[in-house]
């Protein structure tokens, strides 16, 4: 079994799980979790190795629970991964 194939066969799994009936539509978060609310204000961020280089710079976003989803979407290389991390 080839690499072809297994991707192939995941790629099957995901049609499957798809094609599954939506029992819960409309909620990401389970009824009990509490609301919260993510921001971050005016951040700038440079790695320890290239401080003179600001991979962030005076980035402000918030997201809440009551969000169904929130992407992160630019060019490699503008922040995404490094933005995660810092909220990590």
């Amino acid at each position: 079994m080839g690499p072809a194939f297994q991707i192939y066969a995941a790629s099957d799994r995901i049609k499957e799980l798809m094609d599954e009936p939506v029992t819960n539509p409309g909620t990401v978060r389970p009824p009990d979790m509490p609301e919260a609310k993510l921001e971050l204000k005016g951040v700038d961020f440079s790695y320890p190795k290239h401080e003179d280089v600001k991979v962030l710079k005076n980035v402000t976003l918030s997201a809440d629970s009551n969000k169904k989803v929130v992407a992160l979407v630019g060019t490699s290389g503008c922040g995404k991964s490094s933005i995660i991390s810092l909220i990590e």
